[in-house]
């Protein structure tokens, strides 16, 4: 199986398309009904921009969460709360690059830290520069990815922000490792564990100890790896499929690697069923071009062909899901200038409105 250095990096975390409620509401949806509720029936603005914070927060990693983000922008910057305003930005950027809209979540990023350096937020600017590290280092500029996570990690230090250095260090244990720098990016992905250990934050951890494992399987180290996988796949079977095909990814390989061909097929097996109820093409075709590979070195020609038709065609409706993105992410743009040049032509009109109203006034004195 061949790949660029940052396919061994790109880790659950990172890199999630979007997930609709399904499992995930049954868990947070009380909490996102009682919010909503309340959202709707808020008076003021100042309680509807709390309110929908938080609600977003809460369901951020759904469907539904990008219809409220805008709103809840739109109430920040009004209000002034620059920090909700950031924060805000961020989480839509998330939503963006979770759509594989990276372009788009770049723009948000880069929004949301210009706003805060101009609010002196650390906090908001670490976390922007979290985010843009991790679009350079999609596009495989590690050096560059390096020094934003390096920014954020001073800004997260200046004000000893745990849960922002949690999410640094996992960040950038990743672009560490692509740089060939191993050693440095176990202790940074240790560091993350560490907090995560001690704020207690359980999905976060099984998270950062999953890359920890991916890390040491990338370096050859297949000892004491399993578990930690094993952990967030059954995490992912009763909250998050896409995150369980990511760890049956892992866990093919981890099998084929030590010789334990028939788990390693039994758990690809197990990856084509779930990816029949929530696709996750990047996964699949790593899993594919493995049993392809395994069966083909085997002579087993009948499955190798099997599995190299089922590769062509993951890899026929990955591609057309990117172009769907691109699309989405062009349409997406356009609204965007349209609600700017409507927001001026109000702008316009209201000024106009008040400039004859002077005249008026003059008028009549």
């Amino acid at each position: 199986m061949t790949s660029n250095p940052s396919s061994f990096f790109l880790f659950i975390l990172f890199f999630t398309p979007t997930i609709s409620f399904g499992s995930y509401f049954e868990k947070f949806g009380t909490k996102a009904d009682s919010l909503l509720y309340r959202y709707q029936n808020a008076d003021s603005d100042r309680e509807k921009l709390d309110l929908l914070s938080e609600l977003v927060k809460v369901i951020h990693y759904s469907d539904s969460a990008q219809k409220y983000y805008p709103e809840a922008i739109r109430l920040a910057n009004k209000l002034g709360d620059h920090e909700l305003e950031a924060q805000n930005l961020n989480r839509l950027g998330v939503y963006y690059r979770n759509m594989n809209l990276q372009e788009e979540a770049l723009k948000l990023y880069e929004e949301a830290l210009v706003i805060s350096q101009k609010n002196n937020n650390p906090v908001q600017i670490g976390h922007s520069l979290n985010n843009i590290g991790q679009i350079y280092f999609y596009k495989d500029l590690f050096e560059e990815s390096l020094e934003y996570y390096k920014a954020a990690e001073a800004n997260f230090l200046k004000v000893d922000n745990k849960e922002g250095l949690a999410y640094n260090y996992t960040g950038m244990s990743p672009v560490l490792g692509a740089l060939g720098k191993n050693k440095e990016a176990l202790e940074v992905i240790n560091k993350a564990i560490a907090i995560r250990e001690e704020q207690g934050n359980e999905r976060q951890l099984l998270v950062s100890k999953f890359n920890r494992s991916v890390l040491l399987m990338s370096m050859g180290e297949y000892n004491n790896v399993e578990e930690d996988i094993l952990n967030l796949y059954h995490y992912g079977i009763n909250y998050d499929k896409i995150r369980a095909i990511h760890a049956l990814e892992k866990l093919v390989e981890l099998n084929l690697a030590t010789g334990k061909i028939s788990e390693a097929v039994q758990f690809a097996e197990e990856a084509k069923a779930l990816h029949g109820q929530r696709p996750n093409s990047e996964s699949i075709i790593e899993i594919y071009e493995m049993m392809y590979q395994l069966y083909f070195d085997r002579g087993n020609t009948a499955e190798s062909k099997n599995y190299l038709a089922l590769l062509e065609e993951e890899k026929e409706i990955l591609s057309a899901e990117r172009i769907k993105n691109y699309l989405a992410g062009l349409t997406i743009k356009k609204q965007k200038d349209e609600i700017a040049a409507l927001s001026r032509e109000n702008e316009l009109m209201q000024s106009n409105q008040k400039f004859k109203m002077y005249i008026t006034f003059a008028l009549l004195m």
